[in-house]
C-alpha cells in the first residue's frame, strides 16, 4: 500500500487490454480522475513530478521501469524517445534539471522547423 490510499485492480479487457500488469492484484496509486485536464493542457507541459513521485516510492526499484507483460507497448525509452528519461528519474534529477537537459534538442527542433513552415 505504502503512501497511496487509492486502489484499483486492473482486469482484462477484451480488445483493449487482455493482459494487464498485475492483473486481478490491488494495487495503489495516484487518484487522477478528478484532475483538472484543463488546467494541465493550459500549462503545455508534461507533468514530471507524477513519475517522479511514483518512482520514489515503489519498493522495487529495479523493476519500476520494465516492460508490461502485457503485448502492448510499454516501454518508457519509447515513449520518452530515449534512455535519457529513466536514466535521470533513476539518478534522482530533479524537475528542473531534467527540463533543462531537453533545452538544446527543442532549440534545435524550433530552429529547424522555421524553413517548413507556410505561415508566420
Amino acid at each position: 500500500k505504502g503512501i497511496y490510499s487509492f486502489s484499483f485492480t486492473p482486469v482484462s479487457i477484451p480488445g483493449m487490454s487482455e493482459t494487464p500488469l498485475h492483473m486481478n492484484e490491488v494495487c495503489y496509486g495516484l487518484d487522477l480522475r478528478n484532475y483538472d485536464t484543463k488546467r494541465l493542457r493550459e500549462s503545455n507541459k508534461l507533468n514530471l513530478k507524477w513519475m517522479m513521485e511514483l518512482y520514489k516510492a515503489y519498493p522495487d526499484k529495479q523493476n519500476f521501469f520494465n516492460k508490461s507483460l502485457s503485448k502492448e507497448i510499454n516501454d518508457i525509452d519509447k515513449l520518452a524517445g530515449t534512455r535519457d528519461f529513466k536514466e535521470q528519474i533513476i539518478a534522482g534529477k530533479t524537475e528542473e534539471e531534467i527540463r533543462k537537459s531537453w533545452e538544446p534538442g527543442l532549440t534545435n527542433y524550433k530552429q529547424n522547423r522555421k524553413k517548413y513552415l507556410l505561415y508566420k
